[in-house]
């Protein structure tokens, strides 16, 4: 296991392991509730997006992927860096994030993600919580292995800065990932 983080609300835990593979664990009943085969490489960090529906990976394929944990699928597959990606985290607003690499570049990124897509998933986790007392994950249960999936449209995330000198040349959204 490489990297571990926690749910925003606490219910839920993402792994990112040397075996390609992130995993989402309920943290009260600790059973697998998501399991990605995410890269073709090993996954190095793991973060969710401060709505906690969205998970960024990184890994040594050189790739970052943005996962939609409402609907169980791949969001986004993006290139950037040079070598593996190494970390990434979301903005605490979620409207940027940031990736670090072997390549020794910091790279920073708007999520462009669509604004009533994360209305609707937002609205929806209010609804699901307010009409029930007890407790919930905001993630339901899916497969234990999730299919890649065409996601919605939206503008793929894209890039916004390096703040160490020039961009890489092959800074570049990767938009909806090919299965």
């Amino acid at each position: 296991v490489n990297s571990v983080k926690f749910h925003p609300d606490g219910t839920c835990i993402a792994s990112a392991g040397s075996d390609n593979v992130v995993k989402v664990f309920d943290t009260r009943s600790n059973n697998l509730v998501q399991h990605y085969d995410a890269h073709t490489g090993a996954v190095n960090s793991v973060n969710f997006h401060p709505s906690g529906n969205f998970l960024i990976s990184s890994s040594n394929d050189t790739t970052l992927k943005v996962w939609d944990l409402r609907e169980g699928q791949l969001f986004y597959t993006l290139h950037g860096h040079e070598g593996a990606t190494t970390a990434a985290t979301f903005s605490p607003a979620g409207d940027f994030f940031a990736s670090g690499g072997a390549d020794e570049q910091v790279m920073v990124w708007r999520t462009n993600f669509d604004r009533a897509l994360l209305d609707h998933t937002l609205a929806t986790t209010v609804r699901e919580n307010s009409s029930n007392s007890k407790e919930q994950t905001h993630l339901p249960p899916r497969p234990k292995t999730a299919p890649h999936r065409q996601a919605p449209p939206s503008e793929p995330p894209s890039f916004v800065h390096h703040p160490y000198g020039e961009a890489p040349r092959s800074a570049r959204g990767g938009g909806v990932a090919d299965s």
